[in-house]
């Protein structure tokens, strides 16, 4: 299954839904095998996401202490990503969202089966 989600994934194509139970974008049956096609792509790249170009720069900002700077020179480090990075941290950003919506709403639904007893 993993072999086929990195396929995929490197085709940019979507597999089908098979399953009742979909969240916005992505079936829930394919979601968390897609985060592991995901993380085996990030680490089979052959350079990093952030770029080892920009690692200092990274570090640099990660450094600051005043949170609204370190926002801003973060930004300005993503800007500067290799358009293909760009891309692929915007697919992250995605999913990552979509990992919190599941997880809220499990949480919902936990709280809501807890509470009718």
């Amino acid at each position: 299954m993993l072999a086929v989600l990195l396929r995929v994934l490197e085709r940019g194509s979507v597999l089908p839904c098979q399953n009742t139970h979909c969240v916005p974008s992505m079936c829930f049956s394919l979601f968390f095998p897609c985060s592991g096609a995901l993380k085996s792509y990030l680490r089979e790249l052959p350079e990093p996401l952030m770029t080892f170009q920009l690692y200092d720069e990274w570090i640099q900002a990660s450094n600051i202490s005043d949170s609204d700077k370190r926002l801003q020179a973060l930004w300005v480090i993503c800007d500067s990503l290799p358009k293909a990075n760009k891309a692929n941290l915007r697919y992250i950003k995605s999913h990552a969202v979509s990992l919190l919506f599941i997880e809220n709403m499990f949480s919902v639904k936990k709280k809501k089966k807890e509470l009718s007893r």
